[in-house]
């Protein structure tokens, strides 16, 4: 009887096992790749169905500017002109802030340059508003704040115009097209219109009411000038107007 070579069964033992492990490591490599093929299918169809749909969206775009150019040029507009208006905007009155206003500004001196008319500029102050806050706390100095920007609001009537608020208690109105006589006239309106309110100011020395002061500022913009510098005439206007009483309009020469 022949005996067994138990070293060479082993032997075949052990390289069956290695080989067996190889197609288990080259089983679980095939099952990645296959894995990894089946990610990049689902990958691709995602994306040829976004660019179906961007396609299709884009077509549809290309639709309505070629068949409704002005239509889509003037919502476009729209949607831009909001969005600025929105940024734009003082929390507390919901008037033009002043980097909204300081931008209207500019562009409307370049604007009067153009056609060689008057610019005229309105700036206003609240008399005695630090008192008022003092007596009857911020709460109430902002809802104060709230009305007298919708007082001066109701005074002016062009679109052009724009109300806006400065800083703190003061507030501006920019008047294109408007020459000193004009100016002068709005800014009454617009004093009148505060006073009108009657909101009760016991800390006010000269009256039981809250009133504000307006400096006038007009001119002709010239090139080479900058606007800033009807700002700094209407605050001069309004200083005089403060030393002269308060609760008027004061122009400047």
């Amino acid at each position: 009887m022949e005996s067994f070579d138990m070293s060479l069964l082993q032997s075949e033992n052990q390289q069956l096992r290695a080989e067996i492990s190889l197609l288990h490591k080259n089983y679980a490599l095939l099952y990645k790749e296959n894995q990894y093929l089946r990610q990049l299918e689902l990958d691709l169809l995602s994306a040829l169905e976004l660019a179906f749909l961007e396609k299709s969206d884009l077509e549809i775009m290309l639709d309505l500017v070629s068949t409704h150019g002005d239509a889509v040029e003037g919502e476009l507009f729209l949607a831009a002109e909001k969005a600025w208006l929105a940024a734009g905007i003082d929390e507390l009155t919901q008037l033009p802030n002043r980097r909204q206003l300081l931008e209207y500004l500019d562009r409307m001196w370049r604007q009067m340059i153009r056609q060689g008319q008057p610019l005229s500029l309105l700036m206003c102050d609240v008399d005695f508003f630090k008192p008022f806050n003092d007596f009857y706390g911020h709460q109430t100095g902002d809802v104060c704040l709230r009305l007298i920007a919708e007082g001066i609001s109701n005074g002016i009537q062009r679109p052009i115009d724009l109300a806006s608020r400065y800083g703190g208690e003061e507030f501006v109105v920019v008047l294109p097209n408007t020459d000193r006589l004009g100016a002068i006239r709005v800014a009454e309106t617009i004093r009148t219109q505060v006073a009108l309110l009657h909101i009760p100011h016991e800390a006010n020395p000269m009256t039981d009411f809250v009133t504000i002061s307006i400096g006038v500022a007009t001119t002709v913009p010239q090139r080479g000038t900058v606007p800033t510098s009807l700002l700094q005439t209407a605050d001069e206007a309004l200083f005089q107007a403060k030393r002269g009483g308060r609760n008027q309009v004061a122009v400047a020469p």
